[in-house]
């Protein structure tokens, strides 16, 4: 590595430049990674604080809830084909690097979401989803070629793509190869738990929806899960020790660089 730079800074007179250009990038990684990652911690918490309310007894602020998704604006998952008010649809290749090796790359990722209500009984509230985050279980799963691979969700009642259908939707986009697929969507009449913002709607179509959960001030937690609350916590727990974790290794890197371009490792002529 550093005879490559060497060879950089000989050939472009830039000196370590290079190493703290390297440094500054790593650094402003690692720092999103921590900062999301203590948000999500922050939601975890909040998550375990919050015991979970009938609708009927909701009051203005934060409100946790658990009831059917319900409502006639409903989407359609592209692999299942299962009504929905959210989807993500992740589509990753096998492919070969041109200075060797191969992996996996993300080539698809599409995600699309619809307002719904939640009916836990007692009452029937709005939900507004935009700016939320979402903790749903994986609904389809399948890698090309491997039938062992293939994963439904046994709630949805349905058999899935079929390998065929699967290659005409990826081959004229992506080409031919091999193909991973992941679908991940919250299905009408389905159970839920949402934590979010409850107030009273700023633009009511009718009396049906005279109040709504969408997202509150920025800081505040807002989240949709097909998860129980336990699973819920560990979920975000582990995502936001992952995160810290990935964002502590970023701004370990970006110090390595500097010293690099400092001369601790070896010296600039």
């Amino acid at each position: 590595m550093a005879i490559l730079f060497r060879t950089y800074q000989y050939a472009n007179g830039q000196g370590p430049i290079i190493f703290y250009l390297a440094a500054a990038l790593f650094v402003v990684i690692g720092v999103k990674f921590v900062i999301s990652g203590i948000k999500t911690y922050a939601e975890s918490k909040t998550l375990k604080r919050a015991p979970i309310a009938p609708l009927n007894r909701l009051s203005a602020g934060l409100a946790h809830v658990r009831g059917k998704a319900t409502g006639d604006d409903r989407l359609t998952s592209p692999l299942t084909k299962a009504p929905c008010y959210y989807y993500q649809i992740l589509v990753t290749k096998h492919i070969s690097r041109v200075k060797g090796g191969s992996g996996w790359t993300v080539v698809g990722n599409e995600t699309e979401q619809r307002q719904f209500y939640l009916d836990d009984g007692t009452a029937k509230v709005l939900v507004n989803p935009q700016s939320a985050d979402y903790e749903l279980a994986e609904t389809f799963r399948l890698r090309m070629g491997r039938a062992s691979s293939r994963y439904v969700h046994p709630a949805l009642g349905v058999a899935g793509p079929s390998d065929q259908d699967l290659q005409a939707l990826v081959e004229p986009r992506w080409g031919k190869g091999k193909y991973r697929f992941s679908e991940f969507c919250l299905p009408a009449d389905r159970e839920c738990n949402v934590l979010g913002y409850y107030a009273e709607n700023p633009d009511p179509k009718d009396s049906g929806n005279r109040t709504l959960i969408m997202s509150g001030q920025e800081g505040q937690p807002f989240l949709i899960s097909t998860k129980s609350q336990e699973q819920e916590e560990k979920s975000l727990r582990q995502k936001a020790v992952g995160s810290i974790a990935t964002g502590v290794c970023c701004v370990a890197v970006a110090l390595l660089c500097g010293l690099m371009g400092a001369g601790f490792f070896f010296h600039w002529d």
